[in-house]
């Protein structure tokens, strides 16, 4: 990791533009939201290399072995455009790893964003189920045409400032997952104004925008941050029981008040998995393992983007990941999602940075199942800005227990 630079202002215009660019450009325009992101971050990176005494490998192995996948899908299959397409998603992602180490930053203003863009995002996607024709041309820039037609206009689905109501419900359970520790640790309450209400938008957002999956996991990450916290901060036990009961009431309070307008999201109770979604996500996953038997070398190089008939949209980003990027991605993407979860289980104490990262991981190891997590340029930059500042608070922590040390062996 490198030295962070000094200026603590540049670094906050960096760190909170790139975020809000992360999170508020159109990502329906996929090459321009990639593109858009790499050039903000060149120039950053141009202030940055001056200053720069390492290089962390991980963005460079990951950019080696989806291009050896892309190579293997031009030689075999064609497509070139689209196959080697699918290297520009990790250009931001090694800028971002050349770049946001050595700018130092404030967290506080970057939840502070993320504050924003939750109760922003509600807010529209209130105004989007309501039909108020006002939002119209914000919806069309972000929502692509068949979801503004479909999921909004005939299913009432809530689209926010995504291309579609499943993406609309994974970045609300991705925010929510954010601010579970800031929320339940007693040390950080009331810091950031709005957070309480961030975290109800978020909940609003994924009961509005229908999201089966984005409903069970922010069901399941409740809960699972409760046990959390129950167990590993004593301190924390009331907080945690008292915003547990409130909350569930509510969630529950507001599915019962809108069951009747709720008619996708109420078929998960209703019919389980006989629903006809999921069907087809268990027919379409058979394909493409079918597909993937049929030539077993590339279960290492992955194959491209053209050998699946579906390889725009899988519904299984495990499967997507194995097929078109290959093993060795697969090992790492498996191998990153649950090792942060099993870090926060180690000794105290844990930065909030911290375990908003692995309450985050928990849930995209979820939303990857029938949807996208770190596919998803959105949800890839989240998890990698808050990848740093959990970096940077393990680091500080550290550091203060040292002088603590210190302090007590001089005193002594």
């Amino acid at each position: 990791m490198s030295k962070p630079l000094s200026t603590i202002s540049f670094g906050n215009f960096v760190w909170g533009a790139f975020l809000i660019i992360a999170l508020f450009f159109p990502y329906k325009k996929i090459e321009l939201y990639f593109l858009t992101s790499s050039v903000f971050l060149l120039f950053s990176f141009m202030v940055v290399l001056p200053h720069l005494n390492k290089i962390s490998l991980f963005p460079v192995v990951i950019l080696f072995l989806v291009s050896i996948s892309a190579a293997v899908g031009v030689f075999f299959e064609g497509g070139t455009v689209r196959n080697l397409s699918e290297i520009v998603r990790f250009i931001p992602l090694l800028l971002m790893f050349l770049t946001l180490p050595s700018l130092n930053v404030k967290t506080r203003n970057l939840v502070k964003i993320l504050v924003f863009f939750s109760v922003a995002n509600a807010g529209l996607t209130i105004l989007q189920v309501l039909h108020v024709p006002y939002v119209d041309f914000i919806t069309s820039i972000y929502a692509s045409e068949n979801h503004q037609k479909v999921s909004l206009g005939v299913s009432s689905r809530g689209l926010g400032f995504s291309q579609g109501p499943g993406q609309n419900g994974a970045i609300a359970a991705a925010c929510l997952s954010i601010f579970l520790p800031y929320i339940l640790n007693r040390d950080y309450v009331g810091k950031i104004p709005l957070l309480k209400t961030a975290t109800t938008a978020s909940l609003l957002s994924i009961i509005l925008a229908q999201s089966q999956t984005a409903f069970l996991v922010s069901l399941g990450i409740i809960i699972y941050s409760l046990i959390y916290y129950f167990i590993k901060y004593p301190e924390s036990r009331k907080k945690a029981a008292a915003l547990g009961s409130l909350g569930m009431s509510f969630f529950f309070g507001f599915l019962w008040y809108m069951w009747d307008y709720l008619s996708y999201l109420v078929s998960l109770f209703t019919l389980g998995l006989e629903r006809n979604s999921f069907q087809t996500r268990i027919e379409k996953s058979e394909t493409i393992l079918n597909s993937l038997f049929n030539e077993p070398y590339f279960f290492i190089t992955g194959v491209g983007k053209d050998y699946f008939q579906y390889s725009s949209a899988m519904d299984n980003e495990y499967l997507f990941v194995w097929g078109v990027w290959g093993g060795f991605v697969l090992l790492i993407y498996i191998f990153i999602i649950f090792y942060f979860n099993l870090k926060i289980w180690n000794r105290r104490p844990k930065s909030n940075e911290h375990c908003s990262l692995a309450f985050l991981f928990c849930s995209g190891a979820v939303l990857a199942y029938p949807t996208s997590f770190l596919s998803d340029g959105r949800l890839m930059f989240l998890v990698t800005i808050f990848y740093f500042l959990s970096v940077k608070a393990t680091k500080e922590i550290n550091e203060k227990k040292n002088m603590d040390y210190q302090s007590i062996r001089f005193n002594s």
